[in-house]
């Protein structure tokens, strides 16, 4: 029996007031934080409200995520670690693509076909899935680190 499944998508952009203090320099504030959320629900389980409602819990999510990176406003310094936790999903999805390019290479061999490529293939997917996802990466990250402060407004300086 089939059953057809419909997945919904909703995405909203949402200002939200977030509390902060500088773990540097024991700065508090209040930001308002402009933030984007994505959400997703199955038609045949739930409507559209249950992706617009996921949206909203992954908007404010993102806005303590991007507070949590944002320079103070009177020291002007990040928060130990910020590069870190920005850049680490960012490096695992190079790692992985690269992972998955391997885990294609030898796939052929594992299922039990022969392919006659002198052993091209195992160094040609990694290579291609990892340039890719570096690529990505290379030109996305530095525009994501550089709009992030221009999210933030400190509204209490």
């Amino acid at each position: 029996m089939h059953i057809p499944a419909r997945i919904l998508h909703a995405g909203t952009f949402e200002v939200s007031h977030v509390e902060f203090e500088c773990t540097r320099c024991g700065h508090r504030a209040t930001a308002e934080v402009k933030a984007y959320g994505h959400g997703m629900a199955t038609a045949w389980v739930a409507g559209p409200e249950v992706a617009e409602r996921h949206a909203a819990v992954d908007a404010r999510a993102n806005a303590k995520r991007t507070l949590r990176t944002a320079r103070c406003p009177s020291c002007h310094r990040r928060r130990p670690g910020a590069l870190l936790a920005f850049w680490s999903p960012l490096a695992i999805l190079v790692v992985s693509a690269i992972a998955a390019g391997f885990g294609f290479a030898y796939l052929p061999a594992v299922i039990g076909l022969t392919i006659h490529d002198d052993g091209m293939l195992h160094w040609l997917m990694p290579v291609l899935l990892g340039g890719s996802a570096l690529l990505v990466v290379a030109i996305e990250g530095p525009m994501r680190w550089s709009r992030l402060d221009k999210r933030v407004r400190w509204i209490d300086d």
